[in-house]
């Protein structure tokens, strides 16, 4: 043999077979204890404060870790915390895939430079598909899906959905990203897609009906256990009187509350009875971040929600349904679709009441902003 430099004969064939050496492969054979092929979190921020979630990181662990859900969308109101679980999450659960990769969607790239970029990396840099099909592109993604274990987190997803049409609509130029969706959710692979936005793009929508183990998870605030290291951390000590009704009046919105702490301190001088004597405080910067999702909405979700806004208590579906739909040319479909729409998009909730009818409200927040906006008058 030229290889081994030994004489091959019928009774030392397998031993010299055994001595041949076995060519090197750019990807090392992956162990239990082995570390990762390949992270790159580079597009993730930088977490330095993080609250509780026990539940819910446990819950996205048992759907991407053990249950193998291929495609997950963690959605939510801005500023509830997505990104900061999404960060906490890759962190905890990272050991279990061969690579993982982040990226934003913040700046609102084409799905074509997503997918190439995707195929770089996870190719180890072996292939750079620049001109090719769309069609081709996916290909090429899921060939790489299905032969490692991957998790790819996309991060506001909403950056690249349509402002004021029916939820989930993509921008002119982003209807690829439905392909791309609809490729994770139906076909066979063995890795993870995990999206944060503050709406379920329409396929992620279809999906959760139609594909079993495509799942959603609509983030609430803290729960008030979980929120009171925050307010200590910003410097309002957990023993102060009013904490947990501070953070109640909040339901335990996290941007919400450091907004309401930075207020008591600067002009309340730390006393939170004093701060809770007026109305809720949101401040600049999340009417800001709201305004950004309300412009969204298409002018009947804004209708609804303002109608919601001025009720004093929670309004049945029975009662919305006879009050708008007494409107010219407003089908009965129309409102139940835009209820479904604001629910989706965390704007609007639920309880059930008078032997299980649904009634409608809002979070305090939401309703805060809508009324500042509607005695701006705008």
């Amino acid at each position: 043999s030229d290889l081994t430099g030994q004489r091959v004969t019928k009774k030392n064939l397998r031993l010299v077979l055994e001595s041949v050496p076995k060519p090197s492969s750019s990807i090392p054979e992956r162990t239990e204890s082995s570390p990762l092929f390949k992270l790159d979190l580079s597009d993730a921020p930088y977490v330095s404060d993080f609250y509780g979630r026990t539940n819910e990181l446990a819950q996205l662990e048992q759907w991407i870790v053990t249950d193998h859900c291929p495609l997950v969308a963690l959605l939510g109101i801005t500023g509830i915390g997505k990104t900061a679980l999404s960060v906490r999450l890759v962190e905890q659960i990272k050991d279990q895939f061969e690579y993982v990769i982040w990226r934003t969607l913040n700046h609102t790239p084409s799905v074509e430079e997503l997918l190439s970029d995707l195929i770089q990396f996870l190719s180890n840099h072996q292939e750079n598909p620049s001109s090719t099909t769309l069609d081709n592109l996916v290909s090429r993604l899921m060939y790489y899906l299905n032969q490692h274990r991957c998790l790819v987190v996309l991060d506001q997803v909403e950056a690249i959905l349509d402002a004021g049409q029916s939820s989930g609509i993509y921008k002119e130029g982003y209807q690829g990203y439905g392909n791309l969706l609809q490729s994770i959710g139906y076909k066979r692979h063995q890795s993870c897609l995990l999206l944060t936005s503050q709406e379920p793009p329409q396929e992620v929508k279809e999906l959760v009906i139609r594909a079993g183990r495509i799942r959603e998870f609509q983030l609430k605030g803290l729960r008030k256990e979980e929120a009171k290291p925050l307010l200590s951390n910003y410097g309002l000590s957990k023993s102060v009187h009013g904490v947990g009704q501070l953070i109640d009046r909040y339901k335990g919105h996290p941007l919400a509350l450091k907004i309401a702490v930075r207020t008591i301190q600067n002009c309340h001088n730390g006393k939170i009875s004093d701060f809770l004597k007026g109305s809720l405080f949101i401040g600049d910067v999340l009417l800001s971040l709201l305004d950004q999702q309300f412009y969204h909405l298409s002018d009947f979700d804004q209708e609804l929600m303002n109608y919601l806004a001025m009720a004093t208590e929670p309004v049945s579906t029975q009662h919305l349904l006879a009050e708008f739909s007494s409107y010219p040319n407003r089908a009965t479909s129309e409102i139940k679709t835009s209820l479904n729409n604001l629910l989706q998009r965390s704007l609007i909730e639920k309880n059930y009441q008078d032997m299980g009818e649904v009634f409608f409200t809002l979070d305090p927040v939401i309703k805060k902003y809508l009324n500042k906006r509607l005695y701006q008058g705008g």
